[in-house]
């Protein structure tokens, strides 16, 4: 066998060993209609503005009547975090459309920005034929902005088709699994002595501000997709262990030795190849 060919052998083994175990825990509706993971090239941090007021108690008393007022989407190749293009779009908001001054200060937006925009039943459709096929795409937020999107079209449209992959990352998960702090983005910025992207609150840096928290916790774009919660992080361990132990039987070598070669690995296929090296030195 060529080095290229056990190269590629052992991407499958590590292909099949992951996302066998991430498929099984989605619908497969959700399947057919978004693809594999595997298949995904492309990660699209998204983070939304909405409308805000003042609260008796202090600012930030939010409720269900927010709506979106932009969106910005930061997009990425998947393999590598290279950056691809970058999305901003203000939304016109229909219930309550008079911005509160509140809003106008915390963010920066106004008016007049929002009045000269279209509504989310016409600017999602759009922003979705801009990026790639929904089969080659999957988002990540702060939060759980994504399915707030798709909630808020959904209610407007009165449709209940899916737009959006829901097998998004939740940037904030990752965070607080190694952290465990609470509150927004700026805290965890904080916490990793980060500066965080200007100006804040406002949908574009924000987007960039989630993949930085990601890059800095060290964690390629496969480890994001299959690790977002506990129970899943527990058997994808179960399945590294048998990746070691097939990794350690194909080059004669021992199983701990196998399973720290793929802790240098991170899931990440492309640097797969690397192992095969490793195991030569």
């Amino acid at each position: 066998m060529s080095v290229n060919q056990e190269d590629e052998s052992l991407s499958r083994i590590l292909r099949k060993n992951v996302f066998s175990i991430q498929t099984e825990m989605h619908n497969p509706s959700v399947i057919e209609q978004f693809g594999q993971l595997d298949e995904k090239e492309f990660i699209a941090s998204i983070d939304l503005e909405l409308t805000c007021w003042e609260g008796e108690d202090g600012p930030g008393n939010f409720s269900e009547e927010m709506e979106v007022i932009e969106i910005g989407i930061h997009l990425l190749r998947a393999d590598d975090y290279r950056h691809v293009k970058d999305f901003q779009f203000f939304v016109r908001p229909t219930e309550r459309p008079e911005l509160s001054e509140f809003c106008t200060k915390l963010t920066g937006i106004t008016q007049e920005d929002v009045d000269s925009a279209a509504p989310l039943t016409d600017v999602l459709p759009e922003l979705l034929k801009e990026l790639p096929p929904k089969q080659k795409l999957i988002f990540a937020s702060w939060g759980s902005d994504t399915p707030a999107l798709e909630r808020e079209y959904q209610e407007k449209s009165g449709t209940q088709e899916r737009f959006i992959d829901p097998r998004f990352i939740n940037v904030a998960v990752h965070f607080r699994s190694r952290y465990a702090k609470k509150g927004g983005i700026k805290k965890a910025f904080d916490a990793l002595g980060m500066k965080q992207e200007e100006p804040v609150h406002r949908a574009l840096p924000d987007a960039i501000s989630a993949v930085r928290i990601l890059k800095e916790l060290k964690l390629t774009p496969l480890d994001a997709m299959v690790s977002n919660d506990k129970s899943l992080r527990d058997r994808i361990e179960q399945c590294k262990k048998e990746c070691a132990e097939k990794l350690a039987k194909r080059n004669s070598m021992d199983v701990s030795k196998a399973e720290q070669l793929l802790r240098l690995v991170h899931w990440d296929l492309r640097v797969a190849r690397e192992v095969i090296k490793l195991t030569r030195q």
